[in-house]
């Protein structure tokens, strides 16, 4: 027997938020594993916060000198995303949606 999960106004359940609010906590790590975990990666606002703090992680890496406060943002971003707020990173967001890999709608 299936347990149903409640479903916000929004259309994620709360197990929904707490992975969108972990993808951001720890980027990337948390946003890859979301795409390994197969009924995960099939909830399409789990993949884009996956791939958003997955795109975090990597430009905070690069700029490691400004990981610790991408490291902030992420948190900030993880916590809009617990209260069902569609979060967007400038640039970033608008690059992810045009990828034909990123099932995000």
């Amino acid at each position: 027997m299936e347990i149903e999960t409640p479903v916000t106004e929004t259309g994620l359940t709360e197990e929904d938020k707490r992975w969108a609010l972990l993808s951001y906590l720890v980027p990337p790590l948390t946003g890859l594993m979301i795409l390994f975990i197969e009924d995960k990666a099939d909830r399409p606002a789990l993949m884009y916060h996956a791939l958003l703090s997955i795109a975090l992680g990597a430009v905070g890496t690069v700029l490691f000198c400004i990981y610790p406060l991408v490291w902030v943002y992420s948190i900030y971003l993880g916590i809009r995303a617990y209260q069902g707020q569609k979060v967007s990173v400038p640039f970033l967001s608008e690059w992810i949606a045009q990828q034909d890999w990123a099932k995000t709608t």
